[in-house]
């Protein structure tokens, strides 16, 4: 079971230096319905983590992320797949926040045509934060989250933001 925490913009300040030039996605939940944009929303979403072949998710770079400009080739493959599934929400597990991905938002959002929203998660692995009861620790995942959502909350494919798995 992972923790889903809806960004409304609307609601959460955070400092930006304006990093996209895309208008953030505007989220409405009122009740069991939801709209993203002024649309009516349901969500056939997709679990999507492509691995190429001779790669592992395990300890060795890019640690499952695959979604960084070097493995293009993976998602331009697999993108437009998923667009004629039907689809219109990708859910992914592993997203290194230190990195950038930004070409491949873009290419989930497609310039509005089609989009593809994802689900971005936070991760909170032993690897990264060695011991989430000491205080210091709890510091530092605070100024990577905010960081992290400052990075992320505006760019139209993003949807929703996941806290660890």
């Amino acid at each position: 079971v992972f923790c889903l925490l809806w960004c409304l913009v609307g609601g959460i300040t955070l400092k930006t230096s304006k990093i996209c030039h895309y208008s953030p996605t505007s989220i409405v939940i009122d009740g069991a319905k939801v709209s993203v944009n002024g649309s009516s929303f349901q969500v056939r979403g997709v679990g999507y983590s492509p691995t190429p072949p001779g790669e592992s998710l395990g300890s060795d770079y890019p640690y499952g992320d695959f979604f960084l400009d070097e493995f293009e080739g993976l998602w331009e493959r697999d993108l437009p797949r998923i667009r004629n599934m039907g689809a219109n929400l990708i859910r992914v597990w592993t997203w290194q926040f230190q990195k950038k991905h930004f070409k491949f938002l873009d290419t989930l959002y497609n310039k509005g045509n089609q989009s593809l929203y994802i689900l971005v998660p936070f991760q909170l692995s032993p690897e990264i934060y060695l011991d989430l009861t000491n205080s210091s620790t709890q510091r530092q995942v605070m100024i990577d989250f905010s960081n992290f959502l400052t990075r992320y909350y505006e760019h139209p494919a993003v949807l929703g933001f996941l806290i660890g798995n």
